[in-house]
């Protein structure tokens, strides 16, 4: 279940740096998800902040099998073949990270890296207090690192 105006107002207020945005529904493949970005404006400056959380994006292998657009695969191969950030292909997407105890999804674009947050409750179509308390977090150990965030516009 999704939360209540109420409750995502209050998010919104306690949040520096997030917003929450309700799935679309439907066809759309889409969650519930707590949202923020970290701008970057080069490739050197994106590399630092990957760094800083402790968490280096890796470089793909010359000639390693990439995902590509438009074919089908089986979820074993999906898992085994590299998912390059589409802005700087040499480098693996870092999907799904793990860092101050929480789970969260990190998406690089040409001069931004989206944060999503959502499942925190064991079902990741869904967003709830634990969420919004795992974004309090990340924007606090963000800060002390000196990465800034900005809220998330998803429109």
């Amino acid at each position: 279940m999704s939360p209540s105006k109420a409750t995502v107002a209050r998010w919104h207020e306690a949040l520096k740096s997030f917003r929450f945005y309700y799935a679309v529904g439907g066809h759309a493949n889409d969650a519930d998800t707590i949202y923020g970005k970290i701008q970057f404006s080069s490739e050197a400056e994106m590399l630092s902040i990957f760094e800083r959380l402790g968490f280096p994006l890796k470089l793909i292998p010359d000639g390693a099998e990439r995902v590509e657009s438009g074919k089908s695969y089986t979820s074993d191969e999906y898992a085994r073949i590299y998912h390059p950030i589409w802005a700087y292909p040499k480098y693996q997407e870092p999907g799904f990270i793990h860092i101050w105890g929480i789970k969260f999804y990190l998406e690089v674009h040409q001069k931004d890296i989206s944060v999503h947050i959502s499942g925190a409750n064991g079902d990741p179509w869904s967003v709830t207090e634990k969420d919004f308390k795992h974004a309090l977090k990340i924007e606090a150990e963000c800060e002390k690192l000196g990465i800034v965030m900005t809220p998330g516009d998803k429109t």
